[in-house]
């Protein structure tokens, strides 16, 4: 049995929360394990005790919770494991992350692992994407709507409602010596750059490649939904920073991974300057 302890650090609200017993299992066969399973709230103490202890760090839950795990970890020395507890586990899924408890098991031993670019979007580290205009107000309506069904079936009200709700945002970009206009009901910037054939496509390119991509709706989402507009989308990626302002607006909220943010003006992203080094499968280690 190897000495180096493992600790997974579980959110017991994630959908999948009760599945970390079968990585428990597993895990114990091989190495000095311990488990603490928490309320939301009481995760990041627990995090920051691990990583001071120079504890191995497996985080439970979904996009949310990694999220939250990497405001602590983003410049931890080890390589840090996420289980797919959660959702819909956006981020473990696209960047092909283990997701049984054999191959954590495998990462671990081999250590394998790969570095993952993050952005900062006004200092909070990102590793998915940060959105404006329909996605926060999606998600805080999917919220109302949850306390009625389950979540993943509050979607489909919230983005109902939110097509015909959801009003022009007024902003203006600012990256290396430009400066854009923008009027967009949608504006999204990501780690790293989408390859984005809506609606049936809509994955990233590589999360190396130390780009902010950028991406708007051009037109009015009721046009959308009319099918009046032929072209969604503006795509484009930068290695500048991004500073987002508005005549209109003293903060505006921002969408990261399921929860929604009020933020002062101007809004800063750019890129992080130390990537997440990540336990992953072995076709994509370094």
């Amino acid at each position: 049995m190897q000495t180096q302890m493992v600790h997974l650090v579980i959110n017991k609200k994630a959908k999948r929360a009760n599945q970390y017993k079968d990585y428990e299992k597993i895990l114990k066969s091989y190495f000095h394990c311990k488990t603490s399973v928490l309320c939301p709230e009481k995760l990041a103490d627990t995090i920051k005790t691990a990583r001071a202890n120079d504890e191995i760090l497996l985080i439970g839950g979904g996009d949310g919770t990694i999220h939250h795990a990497i405001q602590i970890l983003h410049d931890y020395q080890k390589a840090i494991g996420f289980l797919p507890l959660g959702t819909l586990n956006h981020f473990i899924r696209e960047a092909n992350l283990p997701q049984s408890p054999e191959n954590m098991l495998l990462a671990i031993q081999k250590i394998l692992t790969k570095q993952f670019n993050m952005i900062k979007v006004n200092n909070e580290f990102v590793i998915n994407n940060a959105c404006l205009g329909f996605y926060p107000n999606l998600v805080k309506t999917r919220n109302y709507f949850q306390k009625f069904m389950y979540k993943f079936i509050a979607y489909l009200p919230a983005i109902i409602s939110q097509l015909f709700m959801t009003k022009i945002l007024h902003l203006k970009l600012h990256y290396g010596e430009k400066e854009y206009l923008l009027n967009t009901s949608f504006l999204m910037l990501s780690n790293n750059r989408y390859n984005i054939n809506f609606p049936f496509k809509i994955k990233r390119e590589s999360f190396t490649q130390k780009e902010i991509g950028i991406y708007f709706l051009q037109q009015n989402l009721k046009k959308i939904v009319s099918k009046k507009s032929q072209h969604l989308f503006t795509i484009d990626s930068k290695k500048h920073t991004i500073i987002i302002n508005s005549q209109h607006h003293e903060t505006l909220k921002v969408g990261i991974d399921g929860e929604v943010k009020d933020f002062g003006l101007p809004i800063k992203c750019e890129l992080a300057d130390k990537n997440l080094e990540l336990f992953c499968n072995e076709n994509i280690a370094n």
